[in-house]
């Protein structure tokens, strides 16, 4: 047994007989679960900068496991518009719960001006246990309505008669109404992987929205940081129906972006450090020049994919497992 397994199993199991209680405490199948971590981290940066963050809960998921945020708050503002950084929507994407976390840190050591941010590093807790990019076999990223519809164009999964139906999981639906609730303006989504930001529309080809302008100078602005390619998800990498980024924007005017970090979904320890150095800079810098205020032309009023084209996008998805990401 190597020393940082020996310590864990010091920590989680013989510790809290001395101590009475493990922050946040759940424990998996005997193991302590890797959303613990994150949790613990997230303790220790609220215990570094009080003055500046806080935990706050998102709800409870299906497995009635209680989905965290921190909270960042400018204490010199005394109005700020709201922010959000989401990590985890799909549980083996790794490396974006990792550039949250230390986006965390950075915003908790130095707040945005006139900024609330709030940062979940991990939506999709399930996923992120054990490992796997399904929630309860539904894909979180695909879980939301959308101009074109709500579904998991991917056939690896077990099959459900409800696919277009939005909201299957308790976990997207609670990021849906945390929008409204905390009146949010702006967005990043993280993922792995590709090297890209991307923003709506993310359904058909050669589309864009009526902002287009905005989302292209906010994203260049971030790809000077971090070097990515910026443009839509359908025009970069294939099209997705019941995506976050694209509900976000269609329904709310939320200026939402999404990141595909790095070039693997388990990416080393010198491949996440060096995803963080470019990232962090890269989300800083696009926060800080978004609007206050929602977009107030977000409607969609161009084409829906054909049924070809969908066949069309699944079959290049199968064939580039690679793609299978955002």
């Amino acid at each position: 047994m190597n020393n940082r397994i020996l310590l864990s199993f010091i920590f989680c199991f013989i510790g809290p007989l001395f101590t009475g209680h493990v922050s946040h405490a759940q424990l998996v199948d005997g193991v302590a679960a890797r959303y613990q971590m994150v949790l613990d981290r997230l303790d220790d940066l609220v215990e570094k900068y009080p003055d500046t963050s806080e935990i706050i809960e998102l709800g409870t998921n299906d497995k009635d496991k209680t989905i965290y945020v921190l909270k960042v708050t400018d204490p010199k503002a005394e109005e700020t518009s709201h922010q959000l950084v989401v990590g985890g929507h799909h549980g083996n994407e790794y490396g974006s719960v990792e550039v949250a976390m230390a986006f965390a840190e950075s915003i908790a050591k130095k707040p945005l001006e006139g900024r609330t941010v709030y940062v979940l590093p991990a939506l999709n807790i399930t996923g992120y246990n054990t490992n796997t990019r399904r929630e309860d076999f539904i894909d979180p990223n695909r879980d939301y309505p959308g101009p074109c519809g709500s579904h998991d164009t991917s056939t690896s999964k077990e099959p459900k008669d409800d696919d277009n139906k939005p909201f299957q999981l308790k976990s997207t639906k609670l990021l849906a109404d945390f929008l409204v609730e905390k009146n949010i303006s702006a967005s990043l989504t993280l993922h792995t992987y590709g090297n890209v930001i991307t923003y709506p529309w993310s359904v058909n080809y050669e589309q864009i929205t009526n902002d287009h302008d905005t989302f292209v100078a906010m994203a260049e602005l971030g790809s000077e940081k971090n070097n990515y390619k910026i443009g839509t998800a359908a025009d970069l990498l294939y099209f997705v129906a019941g995506n976050f980024v694209d509900y976000a924007y269609w329904e709310h005017g939320v200026w939402a972006f999404l990141f595909e970090i790095g070039t693997s979904h388990y990416p080393s320890d010198k491949s996440v450090k060096e995803a963080i150095s470019l990232n962090v800079p890269a989300m800083r810098d696009m926060l800080d020049v978004a609007p206050a205020e929602r977009s107030v032309s977000h409607a969609y009023d161009l084409t829906c994919p054909k049924d070809e084209d969908i066949l069309l996008n699944n079959i290049l998805r199968e064939r580039h497992p690679e793609w299978h990401s955002h």
